[in-house]
């Protein structure tokens, strides 16, 4: 449909009649698009079994049918030969049986035992014919067949929820909070660090006050305070926090339970974010050396897995690394922050991929400014805290450029406005969290398709 106006403008040298009929040769094309329109509207309406996303639908049942009935077949024909072999086992070991019993027979000495011994050879005959033991269908529950959902974005909605806090040491308070995570056995549970009160919090939602549970003693060095915490993890392995001591440029291990004891993991780190992977290897970023490493409880220096060769922008560097993320294949996400983009490294490669950003700081749809936390769902959608932007972006992971999904409207604490946001999280029903420092806050954003 024509979208292109021609603006009229009346001078002297126009007549009124030359006027008139512009306007009206105007309105004729427009009315000649609306019939177009009108008619390419009909047809939608009539024929939706004939529309892209329906045949898109329609396309992925006869792929997804192809591969089953491909799959069936294979199973069937390893399932004749495998049968075939089985076959000429039982002929052979009934053969056996046949002269065992033509012996017996012939030699007319058989009792119990001998004959108990037969039936035995039969059962087991039988059931080797119906259930043979070395053969067995295995369900595995990777699918092989893509799973589709129909997403309309036009309702998608975020419901937000926030923790109406002021700034403060109280139990109800929190001051310049860092990172979240949440209990993944009880997603009503989550764990805030409270950076600048040197603690870590656990809050409950709906409740309006929380729980010190560790750091509890104010800022230090001793084994039972902590100085600028950056991020936590759980260790379920030990039961306890792994928390980044940034202040003291330590890592500690914290128990869970009252029954344990604090302890150094780590030492003269300059530690920022942390991730562990599903083998229980603990990620830390160094903003110091530039670098990531990974560490099991007890090693002196870990591996490096990331950067490690100076400050910079090449593809093997790094410049001030702050939050990571770490997923079941164990690739590494990196908030790579000081070059303003995100950095993917597979395991074991020796330089990573631009995967967000990497187009200078700035505020434009291809752009970042110092990002701060980093989350990857099941799609491989890329979730950034845009520190310096006051926004949370979306990029999924290929494309040049990602969208707003959070803030984006300026700093402030309206309801869709973020100051410095930093820490992300997700719960069990994919809902969002965003640690929103500036503003002393946790905002909690729901998505609802309905």
């Amino acid at each position: 449909m024509a979208s292109n106006t021609t603006q009229c403008f009346i001078n002297e040298k126009d007549s009124s009649t030359e006027y008139h009929q512009k306007l009206i040769e105007q309105m004729d094309e427009i009315e000649k698009d609306r019939d177009l329109f009108l008619q390419e509207f009909i047809q939608h309406k009539q024929n939706l079994q004939e529309h892209s996303l329906m045949k898109q639908i329609d396309q992925w049942e006869n792929d997804s049918i192809f591969k089953i009935k491909e799959r069936a077949e294979k199973c069937r024909q390893n399932f004749i030969k495998s049968m075939k072999k089985s076959f000429r086992q039982i002929d052979y070991k009934l053969f056996s049986l046949n002269e065992q019993l033509k012996q017996i027979r012939k030699r007319k000495k058989f009792n119990e035992n001998s004959s108990n011994e037969l039936k035995q050879k039969l059962i087991k005959l039988t059931k080797e014919l119906n259930e043979p033991s070395h053969i067995f269908i295995e369900e595995i529950t990777t699918l092989f067949i893509n799973k589709i959902n129909l997403i309309d974005r036009s309702n998608m909605k975020w419901k937000e929820f926030g923790i109406d806090i002021t700034e403060g040491n109280e139990l109800n308070q929190l001051k310049n909070p860092s990172s979240m995570l949440i209990d993944k056995d009880d997603d009503k549970i989550i764990y805030i660090v409270d950076s600048q009160n040197d603690r870590i919090m656990k809050w409950k939602l709906n409740e309006h006050y929380g729980e010190t549970v560790a750091g509890r003693n104010g800022k230090g060095k001793q084994m039972n305070q902590l100085c600028y915490p950056k991020d936590v993890i759980i260790d379920k392995e030990n039961d306890c926090f792994i928390i980044s001591d940034y202040g003291n440029k330590r890592i500690m291990q914290w128990p869970r339970q009252n029954n344990g004891t604090e302890k150094i993991i780590i030492s003269n780190i300059n530690c920022h974010g942390l991730a562990i992977d599903k083998y229980e290897f603990i990620y830390v970023a160094d903003g110091e050396k530039h670098e990531v490493r990974k560490w099991k409880i007890g090693d002196e220096n870990g591996k490096l897995v990331a950067g490690g060769n100076g400050k910079g922008t090449n593809l093997n560097q790094l410049n001030h690394p702050s939050f990571i993320f770490v997923d079941n294949d164990c690739s590494l996400y990196i908030s790579d922050c000081a070059n303003h983009r995100v950095m993917k490294w597979l395991k074991d490669a020796k330089q990573g991929i631009i995967v967000a950003g990497g187009n200078g700081e700035g505020n434009s749809f291809k752009q970042l400014s110092g990002p701060q936390g980093i989350l990857v769902d099941q799609f491989n959608q890329i979730y950034v805290a845009d520190h310096g932007n006051n926004r949370v972006m979306c990029w999924l992971e290929g494309t040049t450029k990602g969208s707003i999904i959070v803030g984006g409207n300026g700093y402030g604490n309206e309801l869709n406005q973020l100051f410095y946001p930093m820490g992300l999280s997700f719960d069990q029903q994919e809902n969002l969290y965003v640690v929103d420092s500036g503003n002393n806050r946790i905002h909690k954003f729901e998505i609802d398709f309905n």
